[in-house]
């Protein structure tokens, strides 16, 4: 459906002063001609990491150029903490550690399934990847496993390194990194769309309202959510919604907390919200929006489409 699709990176202004200013500071056409899986950020701003499932992974600076381009075939990226190097997943279910000239510095093998989640632990000493079946591991940098955990899925790792969110079905789930379930809290619409689903005879009738992200604020004070179907939550630590929110299938938090990016996971357009769920800023593109992420000053972002943005 994509072939011969050039995808394009929007970099947008995102704090409320820049609201009337609709135009992007710069659209830079990116060379992957398959749909952008991911996208992260280097934690000085300089680097820009996307991946494509379909054809690889690409290294880019702030201006467009092309780094480095590695041969590894991914649904998700990230940079370590002091941004010498960056995680993909890889064929054979592995994760692979690379430096920015591009060599292969280890590959972490131990999953049964598609590796669909990496991520650093904050002090750099660890790296965590998670399958499509649920099973999240914790490594040292030798490849060694420290932690294994079971039904794990949309995870993300708190800002302190002390605990692992994830959201599957209607659930919400808050381990600590000794692997101890120490939370977990239901959407109580969610849970009825599911139980609504089954019928008499047992047989599941398909439902599209189920948790696809969730994000927690770096004070660890409110953990947001969103479905396949474009609802979307925001919640209290102890799991008390508080706030409402519509038309994201991915949501992140500003490295300040104060704002909140959607995405709508092949929808049309990514929103600024604030703190309550309010709309701030929409983002609109002519075609389908992969992925949306903050700098890390916070003060733009970084959008993946399929065609140029429209306002």
């Amino acid at each position: 459906m994509f072939k011969n699709t050039i995808f394009w990176l929007v970099l947008s202004a995102c704090f409320p002063y820049f609201l009337q200013a609709q135009t992007p500071r710069l659209v830079v056409p990116v060379g992957h001609t398959k749909y952008i899986s991911a996208i992260s950020m280097s934690p000085n701003g300089k680097l820009v990491l996307t991946s494509s499932y379909e054809e690889g992974t690409k290294l880019w600076d702030n201006n467009g150029r092309e780094v480095v381009s590695v041969p590894a075939t991914s649904y998700v990226n990230a940079f370590s903490p002091d941004g010498q190097y960056f995680l993909t997943a890889d064929t054979g279910n592995t994760m692979v550690m690379w430096d920015l000239s591009g060599k292969l510095k280890f590959r972490f093998s131990g999953h049964t399934d598609e590796v669909r989640f990496v991520a650093w632990m904050p002090d750099g000493k660890w790296v965590v990847s998670a399958d499509y079946g649920g099973d999240l591991i914790l490594w040292d940098l030798t490849g060694t496993k420290i932690r294994e955990l079971k039904g794990v899925r949309n995870p993300t790792i708190t800002a302190d390194g002390q605990f692992i969110v994830s959201a599957e079905g209607y659930q919400v789930s808050i381990w600590n990194i000794s692997g101890t379930l120490v939370h977990q809290f239901e959407d109580a619409e969610l849970k009825k769309a599911y139980e609504s689903s089954f019928k008499d005879s047992g047989i599941v009738i398909p439902t599209d309202s189920y948790f696809t992200s969730v994000a927690v604020s770096p004070d660890q004070k409110s953990i947001a959510t969103c479905t396949y179907d474009g609802k979307g939550g925001i919640w209290s630590w102890q799991g008390e919604k508080l706030h409402t929110f519509r038309d994201g299938s991915e949501v992140r938090f500003s490295p300040d907390g104060k704002y909140l990016l959607t995405a709508p996971g092949r929808g049309t357009f990514a929103q600024l919200l604030d703190q309550s769920g309010q709309t701030l800023q929409q983002f609109w593109f002519n075609g389908l929006i992969g992925n949306a992420i903050f700098t890390p000053d916070g003060k733009i972002s970084w959008i993946s489409s399929t065609k140029k943005h429209t306002n």
